[in-house]
């Protein structure tokens, strides 16, 4: 028996206590890519197609026709703020990472470059990396995973002809 759009908005409403609609949607998706579609248990894979549709059909249940305009200049230089801000927060992490040696004794450096590398390159999820998807999802553009892998490794690797890339997915990082 299909799942109706009131218990729909209540299982979506409840997950938003914990995940934002956009990781939700996001999050299942990708369960279902992953799991769902790849198992040989057609529970599994009833289950995550059901899970995929229900979110997908909430969200677009919930969407409210006083949205703001996708093409808003304000979304837009929200966009260009936050990309900057996360811009220059990375280079700043990345100097930090050369000079700290230098700017203080080792028993602080080693420790706070070792705080440098392991935000940097663990998986968390970034906040600002966040607040961009949520902007992107007000501007109608696609989520993305990681902000240096999308704008940086990426171009880099369409520049050097590398057909192995690693595609965008849809959980993010830093």
């Amino acid at each position: 028996m299909p799942t109706t759009q009131e218990e729909a908005a209540m299982i979506v409403g409840i997950s938003q206590k914990y995940l934002p609609l956009e990781r939700l949607k996001m999050l299942l998706i990708e369960l279902d890519e992953q799991v769902g579609k790849k198992s040989e248990n057609d529970s599994v894979q009833q289950s995550f197609a059901m899970f995929r549709e229900l979110v997908e059909h909430a969200s677009h249940a919930l969407k409210t026709p006083d949205q703001p305009n996708p093409n808003s200049p304000t979304w837009l230089a929200a966009f260009s703020a936050i990309w900057v801000f996360h811009t220059f927060l990375i280079l700043g992490n990345i100097a930090s990472l050369f000079v700290t040696p230098f700017m203080a004794p080792w028993y602080l450096a080693f420790p706070a470059c070792f705080a440098i590398v392991w935000t940097v390159c663990s998986s968390a999820n970034c906040a600002i990396t966040d607040w961009e998807n949520t902007v992107r999802a007000k501007l109608g553009w696609k989520p993305i995973r990681s902000f240096v892998g999308h704008y940086y490794m990426k171009p880099i690797y369409k520049f050097l002809g590398k057909t192995n890339a690693a595609p965008e997915q849809s959980v993010q990082g830093a």
